[in-house]
């Protein structure tokens, strides 16, 4: 997997199973995993990596942040350059996305118009977030899919999100200057998808928009 990360590599030889991956390009990749009883501890050199635990995790702890326990829905960022210690002690399946870090920069500035220099993704362990998680839910049904297209855009909305909810110490978003927000390009989306047979109009799709 060309978008594998040192996460990915640590999970690869631990007691994990992959259910699923998908090479969505540019140093972009999402894979399902599942793991039941498990030390493990990333060094995450290589990509930043937002996890979904997708059922159970109520066994799951970060054994270096004290003794909070995960649970389905929770949602955890390791920025590229951070570590993290893991005890895990019942079933559960999550999802990952891996993001190279130039191509989040990218995201910053085509996107949401800001320096690149100054980005810096905050840690997360056991976040909360109904619309993130929403986004990750659905990139994990893509990868079961292998739907590259409908996971391009829902990796534009993670990082949308990502980046400018100040819960995860992002910033608003700058007023979009061309193109559709994420949720619009979603919409139309899903309405060619569902036209395959007869391709919509423009002004059906303006419609979605």
């Amino acid at each position: 997997m060309s978008a594998a990360s040192s996460v990915f590599d640590r999970l690869s030889v631990s007691r994990a199973r992959l259910g699923g991956r998908l090479e969505v390009g540019r140093g972009r990749g999402v894979a399902l995993w599942s793991n039941v009883v498990d030390r493990v501890r990333y060094e995450n050199t290589g990509h930043h990596t937002i996890s979904l635990y997708l059922s159970g995790g109520e066994e799951s702890r970060r054994v270096d942040r004290g003794s909070v326990r995960g649970w389905p829905g929770a949602l955890i960022v390791m920025p590229r350059g951070s570590t993290s210690d893991w005890a895990i002690g019942g079933a559960f399946d999550f999802v990952h996305l891996y993001l190279d870090d130039a191509q989040l920069r990218h995201f910053a500035v085509a996107t949401l118009d800001r320096d690149p220099s100054g980005l810096a993704l905050a840690e997360l362990t056991f976040a909360t977030d109904p619309v993130l998680a929403g986004g990750m839910r659905r990139l994990a049904r893509s990868c079961r899919l292998g739907d590259v297209f409908a996971a391009e855009q829902e990796i534009v909305e993670v990082c949308h999100g990502l980046l400018t909810a100040s819960v995860h110490g992002g910033r608003p978003a700058a007023p979009i200057r061309g193109g559709l927000s994420p949720a619009v390009a979603r919409r139309v989306i899903e309405r060619m998808r569902a036209s395959l047979d007869r391709p919509p109009s423009l002004d059906e799709l303006a419609a979605e928009a």
